[in-house]
């Protein structure tokens, strides 16, 4: 099943649940439809949260890029240019 045919179907079982109700089978298949939707928006979501580069524009004039803050020795205020391969103009 295609991503978009997961949605109209539960956008399809939601209109009938709200109508008509449904049957345990169908309130299932709700139920797991909506899981797999949540599954692959929180990988989409971390997927692009992990693509996001920061770039800090450095008192040296120079700018850092960083593709996550978090693991990658990255000094928040301090910083660690030499450890990268920059050189300083004073």
């Amino acid at each position: 099943m295609t991503h978009e045919e997961r949605i109209q179907r539960i956008n399809e079982l939601a209109k009938k649940s709200r109508s008509e109700g449904l049957t345990h089978e169908e309130a299932e298949e709700q139920k797991i439809l909506r899981q797999e939707y949540l599954a692959v928006f929180r990988q989409n979501f971390k997927q692009q949260l992990d693509s996001i580069k920061f770039v800090d524009k450095h008192e040296h004039g120079h700018e850092h890029e960083h593709e996550n803050c978090h693991g990658h020795g990255h000094v928040h205020g301090h910083c660690d240019c030499h450890k990268h391969g920059h050189k300083h103009e004073h």
